[in-house]
């Protein structure tokens, strides 16, 4: 009975976390936040680990843990693209073209006429 209860808490504290997570995804622009959200959730998936809980339970909260990670990561990445993109976009307004020199795998490079970039 105990550990069925223990179960429930610490099922309630990982979906207490994707929720915050999800309902935030500016998390990830501020370092110290996102430092703190992802030591939480590798904290939660340690005492998963060590939790005296049912096997079938222990794995279907790691699952969800492993989730809410999964989550941070897709956040962090997608934060990551769209600076990396308005850099690109931004260098590209200051240049009016852009050459690249590629010679052994020209037909596979794309041809962007409305940017000015043209491939060599």
């Amino acid at each position: 009975m105990r550990a069925v209860q223990r179960a429930d808490r610490i099922e309630a504290r990982v979906l207490d976390a994707h929720k915050k997570i999800a309902n935030d995804p500016s998390v990830v622009t501020d370092r110290e936040r996102f430092r703190n959200a992802t030591k939480m959730v590798n904290e939660l998936i340690e005492v998963i680990n060590q939790a005296q809980i049912p096997y079938w339970r222990k794995h279907t909260i790691r699952e969800k843990a492993k989730d809410v990670q999964k989550l941070l990561d897709k956040l962090d990445r997608d934060a990551k693209a769209a600076v990396a993109e308005k850099v690109f976009f931004l260098d590209l307004n200051l240049w009016p073209f852009l050459k690249i020199f590629a010679s052994s795998c020209v037909g596979s490079l794309p041809f962007y006429p409305q940017l000015g970039v043209v491939f060599w």
